[in-house]
């Protein structure tokens, strides 16, 4: 088994391959977003491992199993054994491992599949989206963090008789900025090289000390400062590349910070920038964007020194190699 280590699993993922595209692949990336740390073939297989000890490891590393029952997971061999394995592991814990959802099945489905599966409060997919299906399984496991994604949630979803109106940024109230923090070591160098790849634009990152109390004005400052090292690293790597002028410098990190926000209009951003410099921006952010929340990346080294990364099947039809 590849990816992350065993002590850093919490969550197993059986399934059946049948129901990867409709529901499996997106809820796995939605709770890796989230930052629960997964065990799923997709991440955690590569060519090669043995199928059946990966599994067993992948079993006995995570705390719980998110069992994901449908009719096709119902009618498979290796969800049967992997099924067995977290039902060993809940009686030998004597305490909550298995997760279920189930997935266009019933009460009456499950109970004839597994009585004592049917006696466990599941996870039903009918009527809800992949965020609202991911939350409550962190709600399951992981309390805490599942509160922080109720109000970001919250703050989200506009009231029904909400109307969007324009306020000028310095009209904005902000968690105020602590005045004591204690931060690791390694964020202070990554926040320096953040802060100097972008110097050119001191409105955007400020100094090293502005750029450390932004990150935490949030309690959990490291998602914030990935963000940031991404759009740094693209902008270091056009602007080598196509050697910008200062204008088009400043296009740039408009258009890499409507990327990193979801910005509903991202090409209005890019205009300014000859459309090659926008192309190789928009391809480098959406590849290493999918690079950046990957726990494993298989790399190889080609003859001249350079070195490929290899994307996930399921992501190279998109991207490309």
């Amino acid at each position: 088994m590849t990816g992350t280590t065993g002590s850093d699993l919490e969550l197993f993922i059986s399934h059946a391959s049948e129901d990867k595209p409709g529901l499996v692949r997106n809820l796995a990336e939605r709770l890796r977003h989230w930052g629960i740390k997964v065990w799923y073939d997709e991440y955690s297989l590569s060519p090669g491992d043995s199928l059946s000890r990966s599994l067993d490891r992948g079993l006995a590393a995570t705390r719980y199993g998110l069992v994901v029952i449908s009719k096709h997971f119902m009618v498979k061999p290796w969800t049967e054994y992997e099924l067995r394995g977290l039902t060993t592991k809940e009686i030998f814990r004597r305490d909550k491992v298995i997760i279920p959802i189930w997935h266009g099945v019933s009460m009456e489905d499950v109970a004839a599949f597994s009585p004592s599966l049917a006696d466990k409060v599941a996870v039903t997919t009918e009527g809800r989206s992949i965020d609202e299906v991911a939350e409550a399984v962190i709600r399951a496991i992981r309390p805490d963090l599942a509160q922080r994604m109720s109000i970001f949630r919250a703050l989200r979803q506009p009231a029904p008789d909400a109307q969007e109106v324009n306020v000028p940024l310095e009209q904005i109230a902000t968690v105020p900025a602590p005045r004591k923090f204690t931060t690791e070591g390694s964020i202070v160098v990554r926040s320096m090289l953040v802060t100097e790849v972008l110097a050119e634009s001191k409105g955007l990152a400020g100094t090293l000390g502005q750029f450390l109390t932004e990150l935490y004005r949030d309690v959990h400052p490291e998602p914030e400062l990935r963000v940031w090292e991404l759009l740094a690293a693209i902008f270091a790597t056009v602007d080598r590349h196509y050697q910008l002028t200062p204008e088009q410098r400043t296009t740039l990190l408009g258009l890499l910070l409507a990327c990193s926000t979801s910005h509903d209009h991202i090409l209005s951003e890019a205009e300014g920038l000859p459309e090659p410099v926008a192309v190789y921006a928009l391809t480098l952010w959406k590849r290493l964007h999918t690079i950046s929340s990957m726990d494993a990346v298989e790399c190889e080294r080609d003859q001249d020194g350079s070195v490929r990364f290899a994307m996930p099947a399921h992501l190279r039809e998109v991207y490309g190699d």
